[in-house]
């Protein structure tokens, strides 16, 4: 009887390793699947070197009611656009703040302030201060001209560049 017993211990605990190691096994392989799909998302954007200036959508008034949420993720180039993508999401147009501007130097695309100077290049983390939307017809009220007809939102309507 105590042969059979320390038999069906020991049978139990090889049951229990193996199936241990089947999990562990499963788990690694899904962590890698995920990883993967990741990674694949994340290279939103596209890595040729850009020949001109992007569609550069900018606010039109000076003042008016500012949103306050906070946004932030990697200053990307999507065919022709700049837009921010966050770590998890799909990609915001940015509508950038009244007197900024873009420039093509260097084969880099640079975001320039209303004082003319850099505060953000393609591939830049960047944390915004402003607040979402899908709103065309709002969005072109803003920037005073017409999207083009493939500029999808979402638009995020950009008060302050935090970061």
């Amino acid at each position: 009887m105590k042969s059979e017993c320390l038999r069906f211990r020991r049978t139990r605990s090889l049951f229990l390793r193996r199936v241990n190691k089947r999990r562990m096994l499963l788990f690694i392989i899904s962590m890698l699947v995920c990883l993967s799909i990741i990674g694949c998302s994340c290279g939103e954007g596209s890595d040729a070197v850009p020949t001109s200036t992007p569609f550069f959508p900018a606010q039109r008034d000076p003042g008016g009611v500012q949103m306050l949420a906070r946004a932030e993720g990697r200053l990307i180039l999507d065919e022709g656009y700049l837009r921010l993508k966050p770590i998890f999401g799909e990609s915001y147009m940015i509508i950038w703040p009244y007197g900024y501007t873009v420039r093509l130097e260097d084969k880099t695309i640079q975001v320039l302030n209303a004082d003319d100077q850099a505060v953000a290049r393609v591939g830049d983390w960047i944390v915004l201060g402003g607040g979402e939307t899908d709103l065309t017809e709002f969005i072109e009220d803003i920037i005073g001209q017409p999207l083009p007809p493939d500029c999808t939102g979402p638009y995020w309507i950009t008060g302050t560049i935090i970061e």
